[in-house]
């Protein structure tokens, strides 16, 4: 559950939002474009109201809009419990000894030709036909399931969009480090795969991989953590 400082702080973001919205409005060029955004705020201001059910029942009413920073935290919240109670429950109860979990980060050159006059849309289309390739192949070295989350932050230096994926993969053991010369073939030598991560700031580093069938997991890796990574927007 949410608790009332967060909650208080999102309805501050959300205000910031309608205040941008109604000078969406004010400016809207045409009227389908006036009639979209005026519903749009509606429905948005209208969340957090009280109402009643048929049954008489009170819930709270939540308007789902992607630019709601409330909903999206609660959205948020539901991905991490998913996470940390269903998916890294596999290898906390379920996996066989001999096998690893490792967080794998995996790039593509945004200068390489194939890239050149494609739209952030097409970009991401084709990266993704990258990864799924790659989790084809690691499921042939054993590979028993992944999270995967796909990030694309603009560069202002060089005006191109970084896409990139972070990988939560579960593999054999013994097959670990042959995913990087994996990605590199897939990717025609165009793309990078790191194993483990070393961003220290957050705490969350991880010496390349650690055993599933370990009782306790590595002291450097906290599983919240990267469940709360991963579940962000």
């Amino acid at each position: 559950k949410m608790d009332a400082q967060r909650l208080q702080e999102l309805r501050e973001q959300n205000k910031l939002i309608a205040k941008a919205i109604k000078e969406i409005i004010e400016e809207a060029g045409t009227t389908e474009e006036k009639i979209y955004w005026t519903k749009k705020l509606s429905n948005f201001e209208a969340c957090g109201d009280v109402r009643t059910k048929g049954n008489g029942n009170s819930y709270v009413y939540n308007c789902r809009e992607k630019f709601c920073c409330v909903c999206q935290e609660k959205e948020k919240n539901k991905r991490f419990l998913k996470l940390y109670n269903e998916a890294f429950n596999i290898s906390r109860e379920k996996l066989e000894s001999g096998y690893a979990e490792t967080f794998l980060t995996l790039n593509y050159n945004y200068n390489s030709k194939e890239f050149e006059n494609l739209s952030l849309a097409e970009q991401i289309k084709f990266f993704k036909r990258l990864l799924n390739k790659f989790k084809k192949k690691a499921e042939k070295l054993g590979s028993i399931g992944t999270i995967t989350k796909i990030e694309f932050p603009f560069l202002y230096n060089v005006e191109k969009f970084q896409i990139h994926a972070h990988i939560w993969l579960c593999i054999k053991e013994e097959n670990i480090f042959q995913l990087q010369e994996i990605w590199k073939k897939i990717t025609n030598q165009a793309g990078n795969l790191h194993i483990g991560s070393n961003n220290k700031e957050e705490n969350a580093e991880t010496s390349l991989y650690y055993r599933c069938g370990n009782k306790k997991r590595n002291g450097n890796i906290s599983v919240k953590k990267i469940c709360n990574y991963l579940a962000k927007h």
